[in-house]
């Protein structure tokens, strides 16, 4: 019995350790931390410029992409960089 009492202490920053190493791998979340930064996508994908502000009963105005020496993707001001949701035969939705 006293073999098992000297380890117990061991065991229990074993199983502390364990624990604490679990609680850290699970801590993340899937939430993105800002907008998405389209400006590299929108090389490959299709994507739009939409008006900032949404209205109730009309749907955003939509304008031209402007593209950067570089290749960049930008909107002027008071638009919003977005995707196109197409369906899976490729139309708009």
């Amino acid at each position: 019995m006293s073999f098992i009492r000297k380890f117990l202490p061991a065991r229990y920053a074993g199983v502390f350790l364990a624990t604490a190493l679990l609680a850290s791998c699970g801590s993340s979340s899937d939430t993105p931390k800002g907008p998405p930064q389209l400006h590299l996508a929108c090389q490959t994908v299709e994507c739009e410029c939409r008006g900032a502000k949404n209205s109730l009963f009309s749907d955003r105005e939509i304008t031209e992409i402007t593209w950067r020496q570089n290749g960049d993707a930008t909107c002027p001001a008071g638009f919003v960089l977005e995707r196109v949701r197409v369906d899976f035969l490729g139309r708009r939705k």
